[in-house]
C-alpha cells in the first residue's frame, strides 16, 4: 500500500493528520488508480447514456448499458497468475456472465421489434450482431 504525507486542516475544521508536536506523517492511500480509473470511466459514460436514455424506450436504453458494460469488460485484460490478477480475471469473467450473456439474442430481438423505429435503429445500428 502506498502512502501519502499529509498536513493541514481535518475535514471538520480541526488540525489533522499530524504526529504530537504538530509535525506532519504518513497516512495509507487506500483509493487506488484502479478504482479512480473505473470510476472516471462510469461517471463520464453516463453523460450521454442520460441524454439517449430519455428518447428510447426503456428495454433498448437498458440493453444499451448492458451492452456497454459488456463492450469494456470484453476489452479489459485477463492475463497474469499472480493473486490479484487471478481474482481480475474472475471479477471479469462474471461481469462478462452478467453483461453479455443473451445479447445477440435481446439484440436480434430490438431490431424486429422497433424495425420502423428510426431513432432506435439508429442506437443499435452500429452493434456488433455477434458477440458470444
Amino acid at each position: 500500500m502506498s502512502t501519502q504525507t499529509r498536513c493541514g486542516k481535518g475535514r471538520h475544521g480541526a488540525v489533522g493528520n499530524r504526529a504530537p508536536g504538530g509535525s506532519c506523517h504518513n497516512v495509507p492511500v487506500t483509493f487506488t488508480f484502479n478504482r479512480m480509473r473505473a470510476l472516471v470511466l462510469v461517471l463520464a459514460s453516463l453523460v450521454p447514456l442520460c441524454a439517449v436514455a430519455q428518447k428510447l424506450p426503456r428495454d433498448v436504453a437498458r440493453y444499451l448499458e448492458d451492452r456497454r458494460l459488456c463492450d469494456h469488460f470484453r476489452g479489459e485484460p485477463t492475463e497474469g497468475n499472480l493473486p490479484e490478477q487471478v481474482e481480475r480475471r474472475n471479477f471479469v469473467n462474471d461481469s462478462l456472465d452478467i453483461y453479455c450473456a443473451g445479447t445477440d439474442t435481446r439484440l436480434a430481438a430490438l431490431k424486429r421489434r422497433y424495425a420502423k423505429d428510426k431513432t432506435v435503429m439508429n442506437a443499435l445500428k452500429s452493434l456488433d450482431e455477434k458477440i458470444e
